[in-house]
């Protein structure tokens, strides 16, 4: 259990330093244009790319990702509301927000099973 949480985390980190925050560091139009479709400035590029290296980052760490998950959830959350504002496709744009946050959460719990028992607790 413990090595797949630990893939599931290492692929999540992967996906989103390299398809999601790059081309943003890198102010690349693949990053640039959704950011104009959502309404978004385009200063504000950058500094969600660096947010979502550090939490992707953080997620990595064992202790620090329960805290991290829950800044990236944040982070999700907000890439959903954006989604939602301008009726982008639920399934495939608005919800994938949702499927990165769920499988980030089944790996944290798969790697540290304490964290499992917090969720399960608090039901």
């Amino acid at each position: 259990m413990v090595i797949a949480g630990w893939i599931i985390l290492s692929l999540l980190a992967l996906f989103l330093i390299g398809a999601s925050a790059t081309p943003k560091l890198l102010r690349l139009d693949v990053a640039n244009k959704p950011m104009d479709a959502l309404g978004f400035d385009r200063r504000w590029v950058v500094p969600i790319g660096i947010l979502e290296v550090l939490l992707a980052l953080g997620v990595l760490v064992p202790q620090t990702a329960p805290f991290s998950g829950i800044l990236m959830m944040g982070l999700l959350g907000g890439a959903i509301a954006a989604q939602l504002r301008i009726n982008a496709p639920l399934l495939s744009h608005t919800l994938f927000g949702v499927y990165l946050g769920v499988a980030m959460w089944i790996g944290i719990c798969l790697r540290d099973p304490r964290v499992f028992e917090v969720f399960i607790n608090k039901w």
